[in-house]
């Protein structure tokens, strides 16, 4: 993973670097770096995945009414 597909997962998330920095557990100062091109941990890319994959298949159980069985 580099720091351009690091972004526009972040941007296809919509959310800001503070957001994705909780999100993946690191502080800001931490992820802004990585989009500055510092070494990206590999298990940071599997992380990304995992919260882009979570965004599609809420947005589809939303789409089809069921969102309160999820988030109930």
């Amino acid at each position: 993973m580099n720091k351009y597909i690091l972004k526009e997962a972040r941007t296809r998330l919509d959310l800001t670097v503070k957001e994705m920095a909780l999100k993946l557990n690191t502080s800001q100062r931490t992820y802004e770096g990585w989009e500055q091109g510092r070494t990206i941990p590999g298990i940071v890319e599997v992380a990304v995945n995992l919260l882009e994959s979570n965004s599609k298949l809420a947005k589809i159980i939303s789409s089809l009414g069921l969102s309160h069985l999820i988030y109930s």
